[in-house]
């Protein structure tokens, strides 16, 4: 994995944050801005994450590859 080849959209997100080409099952970490682990999950088959409980603000995806690949976000 590249880590050009992996994007995260729509970014800003309110609801879902969707990931392509990125395969089903692949787990996820998401971080917030001090470092504190608020969610983790498996990428289901639609290949999105409901962010919709998360407070408004900055975040870091982990993504779980070899290597593994890092995304931020910004929840509103």
């Amino acid at each position: 994995w590249k880590t050009g080849e992996i994007h995260v959209f729509p970014n800003p997100t309110q609801k879902n944050l969707y990931i392509n080409t990125v395969p089903m099952g692949t787990p996820y970490l998401i971080i917030n801005s001090v470092g504190k682990l608020v969610q983790s999950g498996i990428i289901n088959l639609n290949a999105y994450i409901d962010v919709s409980s998360l407070a408004s603000g900055l975040y870091f995806l982990r993504l779980d590859l070899e290597p593994c690949i890092g995304k931020r976000f910004l929840k509103i």
